[in-house]
């Protein structure tokens, strides 16, 4: 969650344009319609069952940043039904997942400077978007000074989290971070245990340039995350990456080119043929569902 999501930090670090492949994509993208809501919506979620949209509220300047559900109709069409009950607190509240036994997880800086963690998971209901015995995920502190996890998702057995930590100076979590790259943590004991495998399966993402927003597709063999050049007019685009197996690393990544002008913070559907993501169209995100 970036400058899509945390506009973090007054420079960018100087970073090298990493050359990549284009993905072509068989339909263009089609607007999200959420019932009864018409404000920012940005980094979406999709419930393992597909019953649930989750979102935040975007980054505008001066607004709280909270995390909101809307309930399914069709691929295109959301009813709001508000705030999720539990999650939201004072600070910024976002990047939503959830695993196949309803497990929640979002990113809030809330306790930062007394836990150096922003990993947040809690319970959610069965018959609504609410949730319980919201915690600090343990294990998941910043692994330096001025780092920080700035977004995570939980794989859909709830086993794996796949994250972007990123080291920001100084700390502003509404900022561009100076540096990001995918990593991976792997359940253990009452949390997550960071997994040195991570350096190995994302060896063909990570790079100079800013890479964040990681989501898994359903059989576990495609990652979509987004990628920040350097550069003043630089937009952030959505990337795809797969492996032939669960045993693999991931390839080398293309650019989903359907996914045009700012574009971050895919996640898949249900079904893996298709993710959903935030647009900026003018002045507001919105929410886009594209064929894959």
């Amino acid at each position: 969650m970036l400058g899509r999501t945390w506009l973090l930090l007054v420079a960018l670090a100087a970073v090298a344009l990493v050359p990549h492949g284009v993905a072509a994509a068989p339909a263009p993208p089609q607007a999200v319609i959420i019932a009864g809501y018409s404000g920012d919506a940005a980094e979406p979620f999709l419930s393992r069952d597909g019953r649930w949209l989750f979102f935040n509220s975007g980054y505008a300047a001066g607004t709280n940043i909270d995390l909101f559900a809307a309930e399914r109709v069709d691929d295109l069409h959301f009813v709001f039904r508000g705030p999720v009950a539990g999650a939201n607190s004072s600070d910024l509240d976002a990047v939503a997942s959830t695993d196949v036994r309803g497990e929640f997880f979002f990113i809030s800086p809330r306790s930062y400077d007394k836990t150096q963690s922003t990993v947040y998971r809690g319970t959610l209901s069965p018959t609504g978007a609410s949730l319980a015995d919201v915690a600090v995920v343990p294990g998941l502190q910043a692994s330096g000074p001025a780092k920080v996890v700035f977004d995570a998702e939980v794989s859909p057995d709830g086993n794996w989290l796949l994250f972007a930590e990123g080291q920001y100076v100084p700390y502003n979590p509404l900022a561009i971070p100076a540096t990001a790259d995918l990593q991976l943590a792997r359940r253990g004991g009452a949390g997550f245990v960071r997994d040195p495998s991570g350096s190995a399966l994302f060896a063909n993402v990570n790079s100079p340039a800013l890479e964040y927003a990681p989501a898994l597709s359903p059989d576990g063999l495609t990652l979509s995350f987004t990628r920040l050049s350097a550069g003043p007019a630089a937009d952030p685009q959505i990337f795809l990456a797969t492996r032939p197996n669960l045993r693999s690393r991931f390839g080398p990544p293309v650019r989903v080119s359907a996914a045009t002008g700012y574009v971050e913070a895919a996640t898949f559907s249900p079904d893996g043929r298709a993710i959903y993501f935030h647009h900026k169209v003018g002045n507001q995100l919105r929410i886009e569902r594209l064929p894959i």
